[in-house]
């Protein structure tokens, strides 16, 4: 296995792979349309704003972000990344889960591997799976609704058989069968002990299931029931495994991999969600719509926008800006454009952009407002700096939030 490590917007080196690894790479990108993830060159792998890990066939390819820890340390960033991805409910993991096993050899996959283990199996000691399966087989006698038609055609002969249709009460379901899929795929492709303990208890309890291939259009067809609403997280879970893995259906291993984020779509939800849940003082509302043009004579509006963070109290808009930012120099003008735009179309005065902080000091930068030639449109706007490079579990970043919403209001 060919192992390649890098961070995000950055070059792997020398690129050591072979010239059939590089077109399967390659062409495996093109079919998951994961191009914008990164890019192959002659010079090596270079990756872009996406964050995860990607396996396809003998190598693996994993990208973290650069900004999650002061100095470097690779569990400190799997474990503000695994943080950043369970606030913000893009996966529902366990944040102690993800710590314990930030250390390990493939820390993205065995982090899931064991969420999706541990909470399937916690399930299954509460409740047992049984669902109603329609059946049509012979049987020794008259059960549920007997099929005329078949059982002229097949059981003519031995009238010692009917041909029944009925209903069972059993465990051998489409829900318990994509969980024994899915766990004896994992369990194929984990190198963690602990998990393939986990899910070799899975495998053995459902000895009684028969063991079929479950395609993704299978699996997302499959809906729980009011009374298995327990269930809900193993089976979102396995969803995304089968969704997001390519499998050897003869060998039910799973040969590719792509498990990616956007660094861009994370930092914005992180830093809505802290609003949200951290500042109740603020009336916060996260992607606030509206229509950019108006047609004239109809009055018809077009064109969405959509403003990330908007004070309602205040009337601040926030909009959050992945990049790196050290002074006035690094704010391009379309930025200032979006915001000063959005603050004309819901009626605000002030706008604060917030980027993640690179440097060990925040750069200290005065409320600016637009040179406009009516006092009218004198619009504000702060600039403001938030450092990810420490233990986001136990930092209160909504302190410096409502601080510089606070000195703006």
């Amino acid at each position: 296995m060919k192992v390649f490590r890098l961070k995000e917007y950055s070059v792997s080196g020398e690129n050591s792979l072979s010239r059939c690894e590089a077109e399967r790479l390659s062409a495996y990108l093109r079919k998951k349309k994961l191009q914008n993830v990164m890019s192959l060159t002659p010079q090596g792998i270079v990756s872009k704003s996406f964050v995860g890990v990607i396996r396809c066939g003998n190598v693996q390819i994993e990208i973290l972000p650069k900004i999650l820890s002061a100095n470097d340390d690779r569990r400190e960033i799997m474990e503000n990344l695994v943080y950043m991805l369970s606030y913000t409910r893009r996966l529902d993991i366990r944040t102690e889960s993800g710590a314990r096993l930030a250390a390990c050899k493939n820390p993205f996959l065995e982090i899931l591997i064991y969420e999706y283990a541990s909470s399937l199996f916690d399930c299954l000691k509460k409740q047992p799976l049984r669902n109603y399966v329609t059946e049509e087989t012979e049987v020794n006698f008259i059960k549920g609704k007997l099929m005329l038609p078949e059982q002229i055609r097949k059981s003519c002969v031995n009238r010692a058989k009917f041909y029944c249709q009925y209903d069972e009460f059993s465990e051998n379901n489409m829900l318990n069968r994509l969980f024994l899929y899915v766990a004896v795929c994992l369990y194929k492709l984990s190198e963690n002990s602990g998990n393939k303990r986990i899910l070799r208890r899975i495998v053995n309890y459902y000895a009684d299931v028969e063991p079929l291939p479950v395609s993704a259009a299978e699996a997302n067809r499959i809906a729980l029931p009011r009374n298995q609403i327990l269930f809900k997280k193993p089976l979102s879970l396995a969803k995304m495994f089968v969704n997001q893995c390519s499998v050897d259906l003869s060998r039910n291993k799973i040969e590719n991999v792509a498990l990616v984020w956007d660094m861009n779509v994370l930092f914005e939800e992180f830093i809505g969600e802290v609003f949200k849940r951290k500042c109740p003082t603020l009336d916060i509302e996260l992607q606030k719509g509206k229509r950019l043009l108006s047609e004239a004579g109809t009055g018809r509006k077009k064109c969405d926008t959509f403003v990330d963070i908007f004070e309602k109290n205040n009337k601040i808009v926030i909009d959050t800006k992945y990049k790196e930012f050290h002074s006035l120099k690094d704010v391009s003008n379309a930025d200032v454009f979006q915001v000063m735009t959005y603050c004309m179309l819901h009626g605000a005065k002030r706008a604060i952009l917030i980027y993640p902080q690179y440097g060990d000091v925040a750069p200290d930068v005065p409320v600016h407002r637009l040179n406009a030639a009516s006092e009218d449109l004198g619009y504000a706007v702060q600039f403001k700096t938030v450092d990810l490079r420490r233990n986001l579990k136990k930092a209160r970043i909504e302190r410096e939030l409502l601080e510089v919403v606070e000195n703006l209001s």
